[in-house]
């Protein structure tokens, strides 16, 4: 059984330091910032190891030469069975962490010469969700047999999806969204997981009142053999949210409603095994699965 990762001042500050850099590069090449970001924090030991420091900024532990330069150091290697030995290798060296970064993207994007394909289990047009991602990294890009269950564990420690959508860690951090639901109910499902859950489940009486999370409009309020009794609303910031599975609907298409009002009231329409409210995010009002984010980052 694997150990659950705290949290630590030292990683939160890395986080903070290389996340938008990670964002920006991720969303220009079809990849996933929150497995760039858990990779540099595994690899460089939250930006404390030698190799990621000046003058040297490789967060990656990509051995090589860049644009010439390189430097030598001493490295623990998996032999496939979680047995480690040491050996010297030469990594690239990189004038800041933005050609770190950049580099890496071209790595995953353009793979080694004798296969070019090698690193496509990691964008995200392929592999959809970042567990998939950081599964198709195991015994490829690190020999460490792990390497999947401790990139996704610090992803879901330091919440590193928000930096998947490059709206959502400016919304979490301003609380433009409150609790859909008025009193603390139990989540039943997260985001994600082996069921690629689009949003988050939370348990509740029928009939509980549903509130708008933030202020927006009425996009959709209708019925859907999945969600059933729906509302999605859209907000100032292009940002869609969406709420499922209800007994009634108390709004219309083109309504304008305030932050905290009710939408609707709890049920168990559509496909659903009892009541519950479902609850997604968007980025933007399509609904797509490769367009949705984690509701809990913005839902503190």
């Amino acid at each position: 059984m694997s150990t659950k990762i705290e949290r630590n001042l030292t990683t939160e500050e890395f986080v903070k330091k290389v996340g938008n850099e990670a964002r920006k590069v991720a969303a220009e090449n079809d990849l996933f910032a929150s497995v760039m970001i858990a990779q540099a924090i595994l690899e460089s030991g939250s930006g404390s190891s030698q190799l990621s420091q000046a003058p040297y900024y490789n967060l990656f532990g990509i051995k090589g030469e860049f644009e010439g330069q390189s430097v030598t150091f001493n490295t623990q290697e998996d032999d496939g069975t979680g047995n480690l030995y040491m050996i010297q290798s030469s990594f690239r060296q990189y004038p800041s962490f933005k050609e770190s970064f950049q580099d890496y993207s071209d790595l995953l994007k353009g793979g080694v010469t004798w296969n070019e394909a090698i690193y496509q289990g990691t964008w995200k047009s392929v592999a959809t969700t970042y567990q998939n991602a950081t599964q198709s990294l195991t015994g490829v890009y690190a020999s460490d047999t792990k390497y999947n269950e401790k990139l996704n564990q610090l992803i879901e420690t330091y919440e590193l999806t928000k930096y998947d959508f490059p709206e959502a860690e400016v919304i979490a951090e301003d609380g433009q969204f409150t609790q859909p639901l008025t009193t603390e109910e139990p989540i039943t499902d997260t985001f994600g997981g082996e069921d690629n859950h689009r949003g988050v489940d939370f348990a509740a009486a029928e009939g509980t009142p549903i509130h708008a999370m933030s202020a927006g409009t009425i996009i959709f309020a209708q019925y859907h053999d999945s969600w059933g009794n729906y509302v999605a609303i859209q907000h100032s910031n292009g940002i869609t949210s969406l709420y499922a599975h209800q007994s009634m609907i108390s709004v219309s298409v083109g309504d304008i409603v305030t932050q905290g009002q009710v939408i609707g009231f709890v049920g168990s329409t559509g496909n659903s095994t009892g009541p519950h409210l479902h609850v997604e995010i968007c980025q933007d009002s399509s609904l797509l699965p490769e367009k949705l984010v984690d509701p809990l980052i913005f839902l503190h």
